[in-house]
């Protein structure tokens, strides 16, 4: 009996283990600008935003609202989900020791991936943090951070700059130089009058004196 019971007790252990498998592999579908995916529970479980709404049984439908995100960027961290199928991207090691990413990173699908992402421009690579934030999926944070440290290492201030989209820095003009000079120099005329007046009345002061 007792070995019957155990048997039966394994068989349960077995069942239960092939339904977690197959409920990880139901598609569920997202939406997104009025878009619609298929993705496992497995692929969702990625992101901290989907794996809360997953909680939710009754949720047939996960809708992701608009982060002024475009839609071939949202596609994009799609894309990720599905080839990373649930498996992170490997640590990579602060500080980064490298100007290439493929000699830090030992995941060669996702140093592929992230190559794309830079290949279609700092706009796109800004989307996707910002998605990736709010979707709270940190393979792919991490991803794009360990990117832009290698881009970005040993490189000048113009160069890092001109990568984050910043302003560039107006060097001062000709013009306003000789403004400046010309400011300059009327200030030291006017101290030479001053100088002068002073003088005057010192000599006029002096001359009273000599009449006395």
């Amino acid at each position: 009996m007792a070995a019957q019971a155990a048997v039966v007790e394994q068989a349960d252990v077995v069942e239960a283990v092939a339904g977690l498998d197959i409920d990880d592999n139901d598609p569920i579908k997202i939406t997104y600008l009025d878009h619609e995916w298929n993705l496992t529970k497995k692929q969702l479980r990625m992101s901290e935003f989907f794996t809360s709404a997953l909680q939710d049984q009754s949720a047939a439908v996960i809708n992701v609202s608009s982060q002024n995100v475009s839609l071939e960027t949202f596609e994009l961290v799609v894309q990720f989900l599905q080839e990373r199928n649930g498996k992170t991207v490997p640590h990579v090691e602060r500080p980064i020791k490298s100007t290439i990413l493929s000699e830090i990173c030992s995941d060669a699908e996702a140093v592929r991936f992230a190559e794309s992402v830079w290949e279609k421009g700092m706009p796109t690579v800004y989307e996707i943090l910002a998605m990736a934030n709010y979707l709270i999926i940190d393979s792919l944070l991490h991803l794009i951070a360990a990117k832009f440290a290698t881009t970005l290492k040993g490189k000048s201030i113009a160069y890092v700059r001109e990568q984050l989209l910043l302003p560039k820095q107006a060097a001062p003009s000709a013009e306003a130089g000789t403004e400046q000079k010309s400011d300059e120099t009327e200030e030291d005329e006017d101290e030479d009058d001053d100088e002068e007046e002073v003088e005057e009345d010192d000599a006029e002061e002096e001359v009273e004196e000599d009449d006395e």
